[in-house]
C-alpha cells in the first residue's frame, strides 16, 4: 500500500540511509575518475527533495555536495581542474532545498550549483543539449513510478555526446502491483508500504497499460503479470519471482543488448528484514568497465552493511553476503563461473577477428586473443549479478593461472626489484590481459 508522504522529510529512514550510501561511497570514486579526463562534470539529482531532513541528517544533494567538496580540495594541485556543475531538480522542495543548500555558493569557480523547480523528463534534455561533451551523472530517485518514462534515459544517452552514468531508484514491487490494479489482477504479495506520492498512483483508464509499458520500456512486463495470475504456488514465492523477473527485464532495455544505452548494468535490492521483500532497487549504468567494478565491490559493501546493522540489529553474520543479501557463493560455485565468462569473452573477440574485413580463418577458435581483466571482471558482473566482491574473482583466476589453465600478462611485467609481476589491480600505470592456453582454445 502507498501513503501520504508530508512527513517524508522528518526523520530518514533505514533504506534510505543505505541508498544514500551506495551514493555517497561511489561519488568519491566517480569524481576521482572522471577528473582525470579533464572534460566538464556534470550531476544531475533529478529528484532532489528538501535535501535535508528534520532530524538533522542530510539528504542526497548534501551528500553529493560535500563529496564535491571533498573532490576538489584533493584535486587542488591539477593544472587543470575541470568544472564540476551540480544541478538539483524538484518540482515540490525546491525552496526548502535551496535553504538547506544555502552554505554552499551558487558558483564558487569550480563550477555552479543550481536548484531548478520542475520535472526531469523536460529539465534534463534541456541541460544536456547545452553542455556538450561532458561526464554527466544521473541520480533518479523519485517516489513511485509514475514519472519513470524509461525513454528518458535512452533518448538522453542516445543525443548526448559525453558520457553519461546512471544510479536510479527502481520501485520494482510498485510496478508489480499498480501492473495487477490496472490489469484487474489478484495481488497475491504482502501489503508492504511504499514510499509514493499520492499522485504516483497510475489512473485506470484506457490509457493506464501504456503508462506502464512507457514506465517498463517495453510490453514484458504483461507476461510477467500473466505467469503471476497463474503462479499457485504459496505466498510469497509468486510475488518474488514477478519482482525478478520484471527487475531484471527492466535492467536489460537499459543495456545495449536489449537496445538500450549502456553497455554495464547492475542493481541491489534493498531489503529492511531478512526474507522481506525489497523496498526496491537500486540500478547503476555505465558504459565504462571500471565504473562497473567500482559499483559491484560498493554494492556488496553496501549489502553488508545492511544486513548487519539493520537487519541483524548490528550483530555479525557467520556468512558474508552478496549483493542479494544471500549467502556468497564459495570457490567451488564461483570458479565455473568465472571459467565461463572467460570463455564467452574469448569466443566472442575470436569472432569479431575472423569477421573482420580481409581475413579468411575457417576456425575462428584458433585465433590467439587475450582480453583485458577490467573488460572480463565487469562483464562476469552483468551476466551472474553482484554475486561477490571483485578480489573474489581475482583470486579464481589467480588460481587457474597457477594450475596453468590461463596466461596472465602483466604490465610492467617486472617490479622495481626485478621480479616479475604478481599483482592484479589495475590502474593508470597497471594493465593485465588474459590469454587462454592454447589446447584449451
Amino acid at each position: 500500500m502507498s501513503k501520504c508522504n508530508d512527513d517524508f522529510f522528518d526523520a530518514k529512514k533505514d533504506w534510505s540511509r543505505v541508498k544514500d550510501a551506495l551514493l555517497g561511497s561511489y561519488l568519491p570514486v566517480y569524481f576521482a575518475k572522471v577528473i582525470h579526463t579533464k572534460k566538464p562534470i556534470v550531476y544531475i539529482d533529478c529528484f532532489a527533495g528538501a535535501g535535508k531532513f528534520k532530524s538533522g541528517e542530510d539528504g542526497s544533494p548534501r551528500i553529493a555536495l560535500a563529496e564535491r567538496k571533498s573532490a576538489i580540495e584533493h584535486c587542488r594541485s591539477f593544472a587543470i581542474l575541470p568544472k564540476i556543475d551540480m544541478y538539483f531538480i524538484d518540482p515540490v522542495y525546491d525552496k526548502e532545498l535551496a535553504a538547506n543548500i544555502s552554505d554552499y555558493p551558487h558558483d564558487d569557480g569550480h563550477g555552479s550549483i543550481k536548484v531548478i523547480k520542475g520535472t526531469y523528463e523536460t529539465t534534463v534534455p534541456e541541460i544536456l543539449s547545452n553542455i556538450g561533451d561532458a561526464n554527466v551523472f544521473l541520480y533518479v530517485d523519485p517516489f513511485g513510478i509514475r514519472n519513470l518514462a524509461n525513454r528518458i534515459f535512452a533518448n538522453a544517452c542516445k543525443n548526448f555526446q559525453g558520457n553519461v552514468e546512471l544510479l536510479l531508484n527502481l520501485n520494482s514491487f510498485g510496478f508489480i502491483r499498480e501492473a495487477c490494479r490496472v490489469t484487474g489482477t489478484l495481488y497475491k504479495g504482502e501489503k508492504i508500504e511504499l514510499e509514493e506520492r499520492e499522485e504516483s498512483i497510475i489512473d485506470k483508464s484506457a490509457n493506464a497499460e501504456r503508462v506502464l509499458s512507457a514506465i517498463a520500456g517495453g510490453e514484458y512486463w504483461r507476461k510477467i503479470i500473466e505467469d503471476y495470475h497463474r503462479d499457485s504456488q504459496p505466498s510469497p514465492k509468486p510475488s518474488l519471482v514477478a519482482e525478478r523477473n520484471f527487475s531484471a527485464c527492466y535492467r536489460k532495455t537499459l543495456s545495449k543488448s536489449g537496445g538500450g544505452p549502456f553497455k554495464y548494468v547492475l542493481d541491489i535490492p534493498i531489503k529492511t528484514k531478512p526474507g522481506s521483500y525489497p523496498k526496491y532497487r537500486m540500478v547503476y549504468a555505465t558504459n565504462h568497465p571500471d565504473g562497473c567494478i567500482a559499483m559491484a565491490d560498493n554494492m556488496i559493501r553496501r549489502a553488508d552493511e545492511l544486513y548487519t546493522e539493520i537487519q541483524s540489529g548490528g550483530q555479525m553474520s557467520f556468512f558474508e553476503v552478496d549483493a542479494n543479501q544471500e549467502m556468497k557463493p564459495d570457490a567451488a560455485i564461483l570458479t565455473p563461473l568465472v571459467r565461463e565468462c572467460l570463455s564467452r569473452q574469448i569466443s566472442s573477440l575470436q569472432n569479431s577477428v575472423a569477421n573482420f574485413p580481409g581475413i579468411h580463418c575457417s576456425n575462428p577458435s584458433k585465433i590467439p586473443v587475450k582480453i583485458r581483466l577490467r573488460d572480463m571482471v565487469a562483464d562476469f558482473f552483468c551476466e551472474n549479478g553482484v554475486i561477490c566482491a571483485t578480489k573474489d574473482i581475482h583470486a579464481i583466476l589467480a588460481s587457474l593461472e597457477n594450475k596453468g589453465e590461463i596466461v596472465v600478462s602483466r604490465i610492467p611485467n617486472i617490479t622495481k626489484t626485478g621480479k616479475p609481476s604478481k599483482f592484479w589491480v589495475e590502474d593508470k600505470d597497471k594493465t593485465i590481459y588474459i590469454h587462454l592456453k592454447e589446447s584449451s582454445q
